[in-house]
């Protein structure tokens, strides 16, 4: 990209500007925990200036996404580099306010999806089921290169115009939303985000709305607007299937919406909530504006392979499956774990740290101190939100009453959440597990962690059910 380029230029200047508060972002996590730290309806002022951060992170991202899209796809890009110049001289750089950049951001980002829209070749010929499986299978392949979540086309959030009128092509009105709490649709008449869509040749674009339908579960599921104001009630614009509405159903739990234009026509991809190519399910929208689901998608993991090796042996047997880790001997029922099946959660929770339904000890001298400690793998069955496992390690004491405290017991704790398997080879020990994001195989000598094998495991997504798109 040329030095002169307005994009790169958006982004420089957007960093020297902002700084410290992406500095903040990058020491506070994953933009997943980030935006789960700010859904709160109710945020301290740390968490407020915190997420007044994250917010400007995540509209510039998006508008660059949505700038990169419509250069793919306009008649004339260098035009549209021109005018993006222009908009950076004259309306980003007026702003010296947060508030203030996430309007125009956001209202920039609005006016390139319509242009988006009005410019994108869209064919209204429909598609055989042959069609539909081959679209299935190349989006699920993208999803696997972590490019299918690029081809997203832009919306506009609403929430930085709770105060102020959004842009009118892609505003959720007081009005529509009473119309819509009227209908009783069994969540919240908040639309969280507007796309346009256009459906046929020559038509003017269409307004697709994203809504939280979910519970303590999330989900965000995106309709076509029209069909839920006009239509009668009860109908969301969303064709019936053969296959029983429980498996899309499930489909949507913990996930969110968003629309793509591939080959013509738009697709509504519903991909879990913390990894946008974690897909599962695609459906086409037809040129009447109604939604059809088309397949359900799975993902698993591939074989692990190595991607870097210090002791490449090694590193190869516990690739392949050659070593088994050592066994790790169940402990939930025995003393003094048991004491919390016998009622005792609360002291169980003081000397370990937290609640644990399965409890297994290995006893190994890992860190090759000339000692054996005894470690505890402990797993909590959350039943929060979609659920989930946690998974943490610690040192015990020797009367195994809680924990000890150590170098060790840093070093096991550092390991990101997951599995942590211990192998033992030619007489040393080896730890496999992911620290700091980078998966592979570590030996922990006397406080110090080295890694020893770098591992890579690709993500294989398949669709699992097809559905009809033609009789």
């Amino acid at each position: 990209m040329a030095c002169n380029d307005p994009t790169r230029r958006s982004m420089r200047s957007f960093i020297l500007a902002w700084l410290p508060v992406l500095l903040a972002l990058w020491l506070a996590g994953t933009p997943a925990l980030a935006r789960d730290r700010c859904a709160a309806s109710r945020l301290s002022p740390a968490d407020q200036a915190f997420c007044a951060g994250q917010r400007l992170k995540d509209v510039d991202e998006a508008m660059g996404r949505a700038l990169q899209l419509a250069v793919n796809t306009v008649a004339d890009p260098q035009a549209l580099r021109r005018q993006q110049a222009k908009w950076l001289r004259t309306v980003r750089d007026k702003c010296t306010a947060h508030d203030c950049l996430l309007r125009v951001y956001q209202a920039r980002t609005a006016e390139l999806g319509k242009l988006i829209a009005t410019s994108a070749n869209i064919t209204d010929q429909p598609l055989s089921n042959d069609e539909a499986e081959a679209v299935c299978g190349d989006l699920a392949r993208l999803a696997d290169r972590q490019r299918l979540s690029a081809q997203a086309l832009p919306g506009m959030d609403q929430w930085p115009f709770a105060d102020t009128a959004p842009p009118s092509d892609s505003a959720f009105t007081p009005q529509e939303k009473n119309r819509l709490q009227a209908q009783d649709l069994g969540w919240p008449a908040d639309a969280r985000t507007i796309y346009l869509l256009k459906l046929a040749p020559g038509a003017a674009p269409t307004r697709f709305a994203t809504f939280f339908t979910g519970g303590t579960c999330p989900a965000y599921q995106t309709f076509n607007l029209p069909y839920l104001l006009d239509t009668n009630p009860g109908d969301l614009g969303i064709d019936k299937v053969t296959e029983s509405d429980e498996s899309i159903r499930l489909a949507a739990l913990g996930g969110s919406d968003y629309p793509i234009l591939y080959k013509g026509h738009h697709f509504i991809v519903k991909a879990d909530l913390r990894d946008p190519n974690k897909v599962n399910m695609i459906s086409w929208v037809m040129p009447n504006g109604r939604t059809r689901p088309m397949c359900l998608l799975k993902s698993s993991k591939s074989r692990i392979e190595v991607a870097a090796a210090r002791q490449s042996r090694v590193c190869n047997a516990v690739a392949r499956g050659e070593v088994r880790p050592l066994k790790w001997r169940d402990a939930t029922e025995t003393p003094p774990f048991n004491r919390r099946l016998q009622g005792h959660r609360d002291e169980f929770i003081a000397r370990y740290g937290d609640d644990a339904e399965d409890i297994a000890i290995l006893r190994t001298d890992l860190d090759r101190d000339g000692k054996a400690e005894r470690i505890a793998r402990f797993r909590h069955l959350s039943g929060a939100g979609c659920g989930s496992t946690e998974v943490w390690w610690s040192v015990l004491a020797g009367d195994l009453k809680g924990v000890q405290r150590g170098p060790l017991n840093d070093q096991l704790q550092a390991f990101d959440e997951g599995e942590l398997d211990i192998y033992r080879i030619d007489g040393r020990f080896y730890v496999s597990g992911s620290l700091k994001g980078q998966r592979g195989l570590f030996q922990i000598n006397r406080g110090k962690t080295e890694q020893v094998c770098e591992f890579s495991q690709n993500t294989v997504t398949r669709p699992t059910k097809l559905f009809p798109v033609t009789p």
